[in-house]
């Protein structure tokens, strides 16, 4: 395998990269956040329909994520490896998520039908895009830490834009109706994804035999911290039902729809705010002593809450800022799993950054498919009822999913990270250098061989 390398992305480029996730994370936390609410409450689906839609369309969507890993390593486009495929999808998501978001006033099978198509449209797209755009950073540059300042400004931006549609969101659909909201900030999204397209640049190229189906799945088998992460980060993720409840608790336990932006923001201001410090800390901690760091206040912030109740509303936005510490495992996991690229390389001698990044989706999403389809059932089953006053029992039901799952979950992580994940930032260091030096000393009829 040999490698070409190049100048570091110029400040034009890292925004560029950071504005995509601006907007890509917008429509992920309207398709997985916010349709919940517009199915149960605005459409009069019932929760336990919508949870089974929901479980299907997400178990497709995790299988389409993974094999475009796959596809990825496997093509190779004249223009790139990555950009291509995130090219593909800048038009196309924003307009299915506005469709996705229309009701036509037709019977209640028509709606579900309706929404199963367009759900499993907006959750294919997204998968096109998903593993290439995280994988990028291995092409835009070879030095750790431009990658890790790229990732960082992407998480910024992320965070940014979940924050905006989490402020905004319910405001403007309260004053427009949800079609017409949701088809501004489409609109808005699209805006911001597309200066990628113009100014990404894909710098570093890996050259290789092309690997099979057995040899990719391989390094992903045979890369043990890869698997431990990905462990943690799922179990982490089936347990997250604090999202999914948020509006339900501001709607209900707090009693106006009006706090659904605070709480939203407060939620997700993690996503913006430790991205800030996340590099520093990561150059005097490491990646695993911040990780934990961050879900022990994560932790004790909504085993807090829980204990306290809601009945003081600067104590409850103060505790789920701390709480919103826990945002962490969606910020630094593309670090974890860059690393694990280098780590598989040094095993194996082989390169899939494609197919690790979209195994780390694919957990990612069936986690996601499992938290979103439970939601919604164990609402029901705690007699949820829409657009009513809540009995006691749904009021508590809805407190449980939004703290004690979540708080669950993050210590089954923080175990996991804790006992079995022993990667460290020098090992990485050491190992990229003997790949280098190994690729060196290949010899030239071998590098010949293998382009």
């Amino acid at each position: 395998m040999t490698i070409s390398g190049g100048t570091v992305p110029s400040m034009r480029e890292r925004l560029s990269y950071g504005l995509f996730f601006f907007g890509q994370n917008m429509l992920f936390v309207l398709g997985y956040q916010f349709l919940s609410l517009f199915c149960t409450d605005e459409l009069e689906i019932a929760p336990a329909v919508t949870g089974l839609v929901f479980l299907v369309v997400r178990i497709w969507d995790s299988v389409c994520t993974m094999s475009m890993g796959f596809v990825v390593d496997k093509v190779q486009w004249k223009k790139g490896k990555y950009l291509p495929w995130v090219n593909l999808s800048i038009m196309a998501i924003p307009l299915v998520t506005g469709l996705m978001f229309m009701d036509w006033g037709a019977s209640t099978s028509f709606k579900v039908a309706y929404l199963f198509v367009l759900y499993l449209a907006f959750t294919t797209f997204y998968a096109i895009f998903d593993a290439p755009v995280f994988a990028f950073v291995n092409a835009a540059t070879d030095i750790p830490e431009e990658r890790n300042r790229m990732v960082a400004i992407g998480r910024v931006f992320s965070g940014a834009g979940s924050v905006a549609v989490a402020y905004f969101a319910m405001p403007l659909i309260l004053r427009l109706g949800w079609s017409n909201a949701i088809w501004l900030l489409c609109g808005i999204c699209f805006a911001a994804m597309l200066p990628l397209r113009i100014f990404g640049r894909e710098r570093v190229s890996y050259s290789g035999a092309r690997l099979n189906f057995r040899e990719l799945a391989g390094t992903v088998f045979q890369n043990k911290y890869l698997l431990i992460f990905l462990a943690g980060q799922f179990i982490a993720g089936v347990c997250n039902t604090s999202g999914a409840m948020a509006n339900y608790f501001s709607i209900y336990n707090l009693g106006d729809a009006k706090y659904a932006s605070i709480v939203n923001v407060i939620m997700y201001s993690g996503m913006f705010i430790i991205p800030l410090f996340l590099p520093n800390m990561i150059a005097h901690m490491g990646k695993k002593k911040t990780l934990a760091l961050f879900l022990i206040i994560a932790i004790a912030s909504l085993l807090t809450l829980r204990a306290v109740g809601y009945s003081n509303l600067y104590l409850t936005f103060f505790l789920l800022l701390t709480a919103s510490c826990g945002r962490i495992t969606s910020i630094i996991h593309v670090m974890f799993t860059t690393d694990c690229i280098e780590y598989g390389e040094y095993k194996t001698g082989k390169r899939s950054e494609g197919t690790i990044f979209s195994v780390q989706m694919f957990a990612g999403r069936i986690s996601m498919a499992i938290s979103g389809s439970l939601a919604p059932v164990l609402l029901q089953v705690s007699g949820y009822v829409a657009n009513t006053q809540q009995a006691p029992r749904a009021l508590n039901g809805i407190f449980n999913l939004f703290c004690l799952l979540p708080a669950a979950g993050f210590a089954a992580m923080l175990v996991i990270m804790g006992v079995f994940y022993k990667l460290e930032e020098k090992d990485v260091a050491r190992m990229m250098a003997q790949v280098k030096e190994r690729r060196l000393n290949v010899p030239a009829e071998e590098k010949s061989a293998a382009l």
